[in-house]
């Protein structure tokens, strides 16, 4: 689960995981859109497909969180986690 704070840190992160990833396997990932923009995801589709990784995207709701208490560290995508 990411939004757009994390976007380039899951972009990364996934890359990183396919390059050590044993060659004879493909890296598949479920990812749950936080709230990443549309060019943030366009950039982490375009980096995933160069390196060969699968995505498939999931919506989340946010409003099915509530009132949950939000602070400078702890953000309403931490929730989603």
């Amino acid at each position: 689960c990411a939004d757009d704070a994390y976007a380039a840190g899951l972009a990364v992160t996934l890359r990183s995981a396919a390059a050590t990833l044993d060659p004879r396997r493909r890296l598949e990932a479920v990812l749950v859109d936080g709230g990443i923009s549309a060019l943030h995801r366009e950039r982490i589709d375009a980096t995933c497909a160069a390196a060969g990784i699968g995505i498939e995207w999931r919506p989340f709701d946010a409003d099915r969180l509530g009132d949950l208490p939000i602070s400078h560290h702890i953000s309403r995508t931490a929730y989603f986690r």
